[in-house]
């Protein structure tokens, strides 16, 4: 397909991303803008793609992988890791320090010596000079770099993408403007110093365009904040009566969303699961309510099937792995419904934290670990450690529950008592950005005003 100019070329590898940006209109939008759209995937996505977006003004350019990191690359992405500026969370370097391997406790050693602060000048330089130095390891990737050479400009969705990396530090050397979204809000904390900075980055809410500028570097011009384009279309009364129409009939009157850690990170899913269920039995409300249990589309919880339980597993797994995973249209549709029509959502850490404050939702976070006394290590508690978490625990817009008797007593509250949390309110909702319906147009904007100078 011979494509015209204003050709703007979007990544597509992360297997979130389907919902929080092509599920959102946002490609529509930009098709109604003028441009034609190159999606930039795995080829085992190809056919998810061309079902999905059915345009003439769309064209799927896939890899089964751009190529393997040669050892500058993968000496780089260590380096990146260890300067990290954020001080990694407390639980990070007992990860670290706890290791047996002598080279992990050295990285270990060399991060808190590099991130001290009379080294930050020192630490500064070394990231300058290493965004520098990894011109040498740009791709040769020919068929990458022909159709790149068509884009005025490359859209990355997922700023720390391994993938996405390596094509927009491409791009740039092709002199190709460049954007990119800061994918999920713990980003900025968990994945190293940012290898290459776009020209413009586009962020949620003022929380991680201050991560952004403190933690890797960025300037304030260069970062705009756009909101959350996969809320907007909450503000179209005919997609909340196509929902209604499509799963409403799947939806009891009363249920709480139940969304587990996984086992990649928790193996005390389902006992938080079955406290739930005795809490509900307990306080007589087991026949008022059912639990839907959302699993995570790349780390699934190991959840038993119990009377009065849904299990949902969202998702197209390609093959094993977490990158081998995509949410389908249905999928997102589906969650949607989940969120919107939910009585209480229940969670361990996760960013549903986010979608549940997006819709005035009660939320329980869980800080203990079921039927277990776990090191701290090993417990789902570490992870509220990590900066983002303990921000939003902090905010006390969640209940955090350390035990059985929480679990019950807010239930009771929340359910029985029908005691809404004071601390869900427009000024907590306005610093997280969570205003429906301008997020598109904001990105939209930004595109066109890249494209135009």
């Amino acid at each position: 397909m011979k494509l015209k100019n204003k050709i703007i070329g979007i990544s597509a590898y992360n297997q979130i991303i389907l919902r929080n940006f092509f599920h959102s209109g946002l490609v529509e939008r930009l098709i109604s803008d003028g441009f034609y759209v190159k999606i930039f995937t795995y080829s085992f996505k190809n056919e998810n793609y061309k079902d999905l977006l059915r345009s003439k003004k769309i064209k799927i350019v896939s890899f089964p992988e751009i190529e393997k990191n040669n050892l500058c690359q993968r000496f780089s992405r260590r380096i990146f890791i260890i300067l990290q500026k954020s001080h990694y969370s407390s639980f990070r370097h007992a990860e670290l320090a706890g290791a047996t391997r002598y080279l992990t406790s050295i990285l270990s050693f060399l991060s808190k010596f590099l991130n001290s602060r009379a080294l930050v000048n020192i630490n500064a330089f070394l990231i300058y000079f290493f965004r520098n130095i990894l011109i040498l390891s740009r791709s040769k990737n020919k068929k990458l770099i022909s159709e790149l050479e068509e884009c005025q400009i490359f859209f990355s969705t997922d700023l720390f993408g391994e993938e996405d990396y390596k094509i927009l530090s491409q791009a740039d050397s092709l002199s190709i403007k460049t954007l990119s979204m800061v994918r999920s809000w713990d980003n900025c904390y968990s994945k190293g110093i940012l290898r290459y900075t776009p020209h413009t980055i586009i962020v949620n809410n003022k929380d991680i365009k201050t991560e952004l500028i403190k933690l890797h570097f960025c300037t304030s011009e260069q970062i705009k904040i756009v909101g959350f384009p996969q809320y907007d279309r909450f503000k179209k009364s005919e997609y909340l009566k196509r929902l209604t129409l499509k799963f409403s009939n799947l939806w009891p009157k009363k249920f709480i969303l139940f969304c587990p850690a996984g086992d990649f990170l928790s193996k005390t899913d389902d006992d938080i699961l079955q406290d739930l269920i005795d809490a509900l039995k307990e306080l007589n409300l087991a026949d008022k309510y059912k639990i839907i249990v959302r699993n995570h589309p790349a780390h699934p919880a190991k959840i038993t099937v119990r009377d009065n339980i849904e299990i949902f597993h969202p998702g197209i797994q390609y093959k094993e792995g977490q990158k081998f995973s995509d949410f389908s249209s249905e999928d997102t549709d589906f969650y949607n419904g989940l969120l919107y029509y939910s009585d209480l959502v229940i969670h361990i850490s996760s960013s549903v934290a986010v979608d549940a404050l997006a819709f005035k939702k009660q939320q329980i976070i869980i800080g203990y670990d079921g039927h277990h006394e776990l090191d701290y290590l090993k417990s789902v508690r570490r992870y509220h450690d990590e900066e983002h978490m303990k921000s939003f625990i902090n905010s006390k817009a969640p209940f955090l529950v350390n035990n059985y008797e929480k679990l019950k007593t807010t239930l009771d509250n929340v359910l029985v008592r029908n005691i809404k949390n004071k601390y869900i309110n427009k000024e907590y909702r306005r610093r997280f950005d969570l205003s429906f319906g301008k997020s598109i147009d904001e990105i939209s904007s930004v595109v066109s005003d890249i494209v135009n100078n």
